[in-house]
C-alpha cells in the first residue's frame, strides 16, 4: 500500500504540491501553520504535536505516570527545595552538551514579562516568580540555579507537591531561541528536528539523533496545514497523510468497525460556563441551577457518541472517586425561564463543526425544556478568548486542555483572582480545598476525595456552570505506523515512532 502524494492532487479546490516520500515518511495535519515553535508561546492544542517532539524536558507524563526524560532523576530535597540531576552525555541537535544551565535561561524566559507565556503562573511558587512576572525584579532573581553543570535547584516560596507534576508540562523544556529568528535553523533538544519548513505548505522533520534515547529508527514526519476537518479526512483516504488525529462525530459510524478507528480517552476539562457576574441573568443560583439541570446528556450521548457521561468532569478516576455527587442530571418537567431577555452563548471556532454542533444542540435545548431564547455566536480563538477576558457573554463553551496530570490543574481556573476564572467565581472554602491539594501532603485516596468536594462546590452547590464529561478522541492511523503514544493530556510522543515496512506490502 502506497501512502505517497502524487503532485498537484487537488481536494476540495486544494492543490497539494508535497513531494513524494513513499513509505519511510510518518505524516498528519495542523488545523494551523504554527507562527512560532518556541514553547512559551504556544498555547496548548494541536501545536504541541509539533513542539512537544522538538524541545524535551526534565520530566514528562507517559502510560499515567511520570517519567525522567532529560533529567536522570528530580526529588524534593526537603518541603521547598527540589533537585534534579540532569543525564549524562545529552545534547543538543547541533552536538553541544545540554546542561544545567540551559534549563536555568530556559526556565527564566518562561517568568520574564515579555513572555506572556500562558503557563508562566506555574513558576509563580518558585522564589521571586511572581515578582519577575510583573516587572519588579529582573529573571536573575528567579530561585533556581545550576549547582553544577549537571546538577539543577529549584527553591519554592511555599510546600508544592505538585511541582514535579509542573515540570512535566511539555513546554517546560530546554530551549534556545534561534539565532536571527530563523526556525528552520532551530537547535532542538528531543527527538526531531526540522528540515524543511515550506510556509503556507508544510513542515519536515527528521530525526535528532543527539537526542539521549540514540538512533531509533524514527522515519521523516511530515505535517501539511489543512483547516478543514472534510479536507483531511478526504487526505487520510487518499493516502497522503496516514494520521488524521481527529474524526468529527457525524463520521463516527461510517469507520467505528474499521481496524484503523482508535478512541482514545483524553482528560480534559470541557465545560459549559455561566457569567455569575452582578447584572448577568446567571446571577442568581436558581436561574443556573435550572439550566444545569435543562440538557437532556442521554441526548447529547447519542447525538455526539460520547462514551464518558456528560454532566460529569472530564478527569479520570485516578483524580476522581468512580462514584459521587458532583454529576448534574436531566430534571424534565421544569417550569419555563423568564428572564425577559436572550441569553448569549459563545464559543470558539477552533474547535470545527463538533463544536458549533455542541453549541446548536445547547440552544435547542434550552428553548425546548425552559423556553428560553439563545443567540449563539462563534469566534476566532484569539477574539474568544479578548472577549472571556474582557467582556464575558452569559454563557460560553470552553475546552480546556490540563497543563499537568492532577485535579488541580482542571479547577484551579475557579479559584478567586485566576486569570482563566471566566464565570467570576469566588468562594473561600472551595480556594482553601484547592491550596491544599498543593500544599499538604496526602495520600491518593485523601486526594481523591478532596478534589470530589471541591466539584460538589463548583456543580452540585453553586452550578458555576455543566461539566461535559470525558473526552474520547476519534482517530484514524495506518496499522503500518507504530511505536507512537498518545497520553491522556493529548501530548503525542513520537520518540520510539517506527514504520512496520509488513504492514505497508
Amino acid at each position: 500500500m502506497l501512502h505517497c502524494l502524487i503532485l498537484g492532487l487537488m481536494i476540495f479546490g486544494l492543490t497539494f504540491d508535497v513531494e513524494c516520500l513513499a513509505d519511510e515518511t510518518f505524516r498528519f495535519h495542523l488545523k494551523h501553520e504554527p507562527q512560532t515553535v518556541d514553547p512559551i508561546q504556544v498555547t496548548p492544542g494541536e501545536h504541541t504535536y509539533l513542539v512537544g517532539n522538538l524541545f524535551r524536558g526534565l520530566i514528562r507524563y507517559s502510560k499515567d505516570e511520570l517519567v525522567f526524560d532529560l533529567a536522570e532523576r528530580c526529588r524534593f530535597k526537603n518541603p521547598t527545595l527540589v533537585h534534579c540531576k540532569i543525564k549524562k552525555n545529552i545534547k543538543w541537535s547541533d552536538n553541544t552538551p545540554i546542561t544545567a544551565q540551559d534549563f536555568v535561561d530556559s526556565f527564566r524566559r518562561v517568568v520574564e514579562p515579555t513572555s506572556k507565556s500562558p503557563h508562566s503562573f506555574l513558576f509563580f511558587n518558585v522564589k521571586n516568580g511572581k515578582s519577575i512576572y510583573e516587572g519588579k525584579i529582573p529573571s536573575k532573581e528567579l530561585g533556581l540555579k545550576a549547582v553544577t553543570p549537571l546538577d539543577l535547584e529549584f527553591e519554592l516560596t511555599n510546600t508544592d507537591y505538585e511541582f514535579l507534576e509542573k515540570l512535566s508540562n511539555p513546554l517546560f523544556v530546554a530551549y534556545k531561541p534561534p539565532v536571527g529568528g530563523d526556525f528552520t535553523k532551530q537547535v532542538t533538544s528531543g527527538p526531531y528536528k526540522i528540515k524543511e519548513w515550506s510556509k503556507g505548505k508544510k513542515i519536515i522533520l527528521e530525526p535528532n539523533y543527539n537526542y539521549w534515547t540514540g538512533r531509533n529508527p524514527r522515519p521523516l514526519t511530515e505535517i501539511i496545514f489543512v483547516e478543514e476537518d472534510s479536507t483531511a479526512l478526504n487526505l487520510y483516504e487518499k493516502g497522503v497523510i496516514n494520521f488524521l488525529w481527529r474524526l468529527t462525530t457525524a463520521n463516527i459510524p461510517a469507520y467505528k468497525m474499521r481496524s484503523d478507528f482508535l478512541q482514545l480517552p483524553v482528560s480534559r476539562y470541557d465545560y459549559i460556563g455561566f457569567n455569575l457576574r452582578p447584572g448577568s441573568p446567571f446571577e442568581k443560583k436558581e436561574v443556573r441551577k435550572a439550566l444545569a439541570h435543562g440538557l437532556n446528556f442521554k441526548d447529547f450521548t447519542r447525538l455526539f457518541h460520547a462514551l464518558g457521561p456528560p454532566g460529569c468532569p472530564g478527569i479520570t478516576e485516578s483524580m476522581l472517586p468512580v462514584a459521587g455527587g458532583f454529576c448534574n442530571e436531566f430534571i424534565p418537567s421544569q417550569p419555563p425561564l423568564d428572564l425577559k431577555k436572550s441569553v448569549k452563548f459563545y464559543f470558539s471556532q477552533l474547535g470545527g463543526d463538533d463544536i458549533k454542533k455542541t453549541a446548536e444542540w445547547v440552544q435547542e435545548q434550552w428553548r425546548s425544556h425552559l423556553g428560553l431564547k439563545v443567540e449563539i455566536r462563534g469566534l476566532e480563538q484569539k477574539q474568544y478568548l479578548a472577549t472571556l477576558k474582557s467582556s464575558p457573554p452569559d454563557s460560553f463553551r470552553l475546552g480546556v486542555a490540563l497543563n499537568r496530570p492532577t485535579c488541580v490543574a482542571a479547577i484551579e481556573r475557579f479559584q478567586t483572582g485566576h486569570l482563566e476564572n471566566y464565570v467570576g467565581f469566588s468562594n473561600v472554602r472551595f480556594d482553601g480545598l484547592v491550596k491544599a491539594l498543593g500544599e499538604r501532603k496526602m495520600n491518593y485516596t485523601q486526594r481523591k476525595n478532596v478534589c470530589a468536594v471541591a466539584h460538589n462546590i463548583l456543580f452540585k452547590e453553586e452550578y458555576v456552570g455543566i461539566p461535559l464529561g470525558r473526552i474520547h478522541f476519534s482517530m484514524l492511523m495506518k496499522p503500518e505506523i507504530k511505536g507512537w503514544r498518545l497520553n491522556e493530556l493529548n501530548q503525542l510522543d513520537l520518540a520510539d515512532l517506527y514504520i512496520d515496512k509488513k504492514e505497508t506490502k
